[in-house]
Order: structure tokens, then sequence, then C-alpha cells
């Protein structure tokens, strides 16, 4: 690892650490508007997404930001991108289910070199860079399930309540008859990934994602030994709007099956 890659890792780390403390500070307790009617964000997104920003400045005064609460747009090929999710899960957080995270991934030129997602509840860091992924400082592979028949996959459904969850509900049902295993949805995109990344799910599809829900568990998944493509089966990149992952013996039978062909 460079010395700047190990560098932005630990502000990355530190930065997330202190926003997920900021978030349980306010955990039942954030005030809650809609940015639309399925879309809420909470002081605690807010404060979250300056805390982290700050720290990384200090830093890393030229890097540019990608953020969920910040409107502008941004170039995805900038030299040093930062793409930040304060608070990943917001409807868990408003509802008390205690199951959310902070996702800060790092990109230069288009390509992540970093990720770190954080579930303040369960203080588990998820972290990669370019030498492998890691969960609490210990290294994290996906698993080796062969089958789809054997496997626990998970999915999520996109606040636009028309053709993205359409086909999400007809994926479910498609797999549900293949006799996967089990199935979970729980609300975060990032941890979602990074519970593939250590075993935890065999897969994960979702097909209408920003930016900052994925890149930070995309990275990891992929650091991790997993494979991650865009829910058209095709490379993925900073502009995809969504996300399959899997461990890499499962992953070709399952792109083939969850791959949205529009």
């Amino acid at each position: 690892m460079t010395k700047d890659l190990k560098k932005i890792i630990t502000t990355a780390r530190y930065a997330a650490t202190e926003a997920g403390s900021v978030i349980l500070s306010l955990f039942n307790k954030a005030q809650v508007h809609y940015k639309d009617l399925n879309d809420p964000v909470t002081q605690a997104d807010i404060d979250a997404q300056e805390k982290i920003t700050g720290i990384i400045k200090e830093q890393f005064p030229s890097h540019q930001f990608l953020n969920e609460e910040d409107t502008r747009e941004q170039d995805y090929d900038s030299d040093h991108l930062w793409i930040i999710d304060p608070l990943d899960g917001t409807n868990n957080y408003i509802g008390g289910i205690p199951h959310f995270g902070v996702s800060v991934a790092y990109a230069e030129k288009g390509v992540l070199k970093a990720g770190v997602v954080y579930d303040p509840v369960r203080d588990e860091m998820f972290y990669a860079d370019s030498g492998g992924a890691y969960l609490n400082e210990k290294p994290i592979r996906v698993t080796t399930t062969e089958t789809l028949k054997g496997a626990v996959v998970a999915t999520g459904f996109s606040t636009d309540r028309g053709e993205p969850v359409e086909k999400t509900c007809d994926i479910v049902k498609m797999l549900l008859k293949n006799d996967i295993r089990a199935f979970r949805r729980m609300g975060s995109a990032a941890l979602d990934l990074c519970w593939v990344a250590c075993g935890r799910l065999d897969a994960y599809f979702e097909y209408s994602l920003h930016t900052w829900d994925f890149a930070g568990g995309a990275h990891i998944v992929k650091q991790a030994g997993g494979e991650c493509v865009s829910s058209q089966g095709t490379e993925l990149r900073l502009d995809s709007s969504g996300v399959i992952a899997s461990n890499s013996v499962l992953f070709d039978a399952f792109k083939r099956k969850t791959a949205w062909k529009k």
C-alpha cells in the first residue's frame, strides 16, 4: 500500500467512526423531513456528512466530494473523489431499526481505490484498499457456496415504486422458485455488500442505487474475492444505477438470473 493510500484509509476510517458517533447520539431523536414522498433525510444525515467532509478536508483540502446530501453535480473522473453516504439505511434509522451504516469511498479518475463502511450499532468497521478486505482488522473473504439452491440472497427495493420494484419482485419470485436457501431484505445496500464480502450472504442485487449507496461496499466485495457488476450485468462504474454481487463461484449463474437487460 502506498503512503498516500494508507493515509486515505486511515482518514476514511476515522471519519466514518466519528460520523457513527454522531448518528448514534441522535438515534430516536433526529428530526425528519422528506426530499420527496419516499426519500427521507434526518438531521443525523446532515450532521454526519458535515463531520465526514470536515475531517477529510483537513487532510486533503484539494480533493472533490460526491455526497448524498449535496445536490451539486460532480465529475466522476476527478483525480481525487470522495464518495460519501453519511447514513445508509435512513428508513431503518427513522423506524428505530438498529441496522444502518456510514459509507466512505475514494476514487481516482473513476476507479475505486479504497472503501470503508462502518456499522456503529455493532461497532463493525469494514474496509478495503487494493490489497485485501477487512472487518475490524481481520481479513474477510466471500463464501464458497457453489449453487443457488444453497445460497442466501439479499435485495433492496427502490424508492421509485414503478418498474424497478416490479422487476425486483419478478426476480425474487423466480429465485424462490429455484429453491434458494433464503432471502433477506435488510435496508442498507452498503451493509448488504459488506455482508457478501464477509460471508454472511452469498449474493445481493438491487436495481436502483446511487453511487454513494454502493461505492464503498462494492470495493470491499471485490477485494474480498467476490464479483460485482452493474445491474445490467456490465462493468460496474461510478455512474452505474444498480449492483449485482456474489462470491466468484456463483457469479456467472447469479448474473444470468438477475441482470436487467432493458
